[in-house]
């Protein structure tokens, strides 16, 4: 609800959301129903020429996508052949591209092998913006996040970690 409420799917019931004028938001959706499942991987990292902009920098868009651990052979197939954990490599890949300042991550851990975790890491700790992250991996929460805000009814609590909450 609250991923919704800051992408403005939804409107508040009472109370504002407020987003500062200019800041580009990006969500990295459960479903990852924004891939294209009829074009390749590389097309939906790509879709003209053979280069990325990753952080004001032009990589090799087949380079750029081995940081996702996806092979070669792969970069060519049709995005719907992939599993739920290459899906979400995949979106994670498309994200990491975007102009945003604010991640919105909505369970990103879900299908992902110990190789893709330890990617997603590297490339959230390389986002110069802030990021917003909903997971029960409380693990992935201890090693990317500096704070953790429960909300529990109307009341919210802010922690410095997943342990202090647990505590709490």
């Amino acid at each position: 609800t609250l991923m919704k409420l800051i992408t403005g799917e939804l409107t508040p019931e009472s109370g504002l959301v407020r987003i500062t004028d200019g800041i580009k938001v990006s969500y990295f959706e459960q479903n990852k129903e924004t891939i294209d499942g009829k074009v390749s991987l590389l097309k939906n990292i790509c879709p003209q020429g053979d280069y990325v902009n990753f952080q004001g920098e032009y990589i090799f868009a087949k380079s750029y996508l081995e940081r996702f651990n996806f092979a070669y052979e792969q970069m060519d197939l049709v995005a719907e052949k992939l599993s739920g954990g290459e899906k979400s490599r995949l979106r994670l890949a498309q994200l990491m591209l975007t102009e945003a300042q604010l991640l919105l991550l909505d369970e990103p851990t879900n299908d992902l092998d110990l190789e893709s975790l330890m990617a997603l890491e590297q490339a959230l700790d390389s986002f110069p913006g802030g990021i917003v992250l909903v997971s029960h991996d409380r693990f992935f929460m201890d090693r990317v996040c500096n704070q953790i805000l429960s909300i529990e009814n109307k009341d919210y609590e802010v922690f410095s970690d997943y342990f202090q909450w647990e505590s709490w």
